[in-house]
């Protein structure tokens, strides 16, 4: 089975997995398609923060939390997915939810959760996730983290 390299400005995913195809998307930018399809690594809800990992060529979507550089959230899920299931990961695009207008969108403490609060937790990264465009809409736009001391 031959690799399948897909190039994005966040993340290179190389697979072996024909599964992880690229699909198209009514938030395609100027990078090309925004979406990907993985297979979810635990059960996932539309709009949850993910982060993708990939273990012997197998690629899947997880919960993002900001315990750890490696599980910081890269997208979020477009659809809701079972275990196992197929979802649509989008690295663009507008999130649904309520949100205070003007506001900056941050990763939570609560694994794959949006907050509009920084975290305050010493250790944990504060990722920067999008901004509130509307009370019911936001663009996903993230920023690199910033590690808070231990204290």
């Amino acid at each position: 089975m031959a690799d399948h390299t897909l190039l994005y400005d966040v993340i290179t995913v190389v697979t072996t997995e024909p599964e992880v195809i690229l699909v198209s998307s009514d938030t395609a930018g100027p990078q090309g398609p925004q979406g990907v399809i993985y297979r979810a690594g635990e059960p996932l809800a539309v709009n949850d923060l993910v982060y993708v990992f990939g273990s012997t060529g197998n690629m899947q979507a997880m919960l993002a939390d900001n315990m750890s550089f490696i599980t910081l959230a890269v997208g979020y899920a477009a659809t809701a997915a079972n275990t196992g299931d197929y979802v649509d990961i989008k690295f663009a695009g507008t999130i649904t939810g309520t949100f205070i207008p003007g506001g900056n969108l941050f990763l939570s403490d609560t694994s794959g959760q949006i907050t509009q609060v920084a975290p305050s937790t010493p250790g944990c990264y504060v990722q920067r996730v999008g901004t509130a465009i509307s009370t019911t809409e936001a663009i996903f736009d993230k920023s690199p983290p910033v590690r808070l001391a231990n204290v």
